[in-house]
């Protein structure tokens, strides 16, 4: 098992903590800030509603742990840029002493956070669209039925 496996986490602990995180990181931002799971470039593209992924990449066995995760779009209110947020989200970070990392890939730069509790996120600025992923520690597997359900919209607090 992973070292961040908690064997008493729920998929809807993991969720509600994991949208509690996201929304968290909204309140440095200016009134009208929002995260969102549709799609800015093509309004008709929705991300899901969060997914549990195998922690050890092998969905071979009913025993595999878990985590829980979800992205969602970065909008600003009108009049204001989005791009300019991703420095006050990681000042926010920081403030709570929490390690952050950045890196960049071929198509965007990230920041990555990972919470004293296991909890992760990450903030990608692809130029054309900010995303924020956050996602949770290893868990058990939960029931097939037990399907994620976070919301379309997170409003800034």
């Amino acid at each position: 098992m992973s070292p961040d496996f908690d064997p008493n986490l729920t998929r809807s602990a993991a969720q509600a903590q994991v949208i509690d995180n996201l929304t968290s990181s909204l309140e440095p931002l200016p009134a009208g800030s929002y995260l969102t799971r549709r799609s800015a470039v093509d309004p008709t593209r929705m991300q899901s509603a969060g997914a549990t992924v195998p922690c050890d990449d092998s969905n071979l066995s009913e025993n595999t742990s878990v985590d829980y995760n979800v992205r969602y779009y970065l909008r600003a209110a009108q009049g204001q840029e989005v791009e300019t947020f991703t420095d006050l989200i990681n000042s926010a970070w920081k403030q709570r002493n929490w390690a952050t990392r950045t890196f960049t890939t071929a198509s965007s730069t990230n920041t990555e956070v990972i919470s004293p509790t296991g909890y992760r996120m990450i903030l990608e600025d692809g130029g054309s669209t900010v995303s924020l992923v956050g996602s949770s520690p290893c868990f058990p597997r939960p029931d097939i039925n037990d399907r994620p359900d976070a919301p379309e919209t997170i409003e800034r607090p």
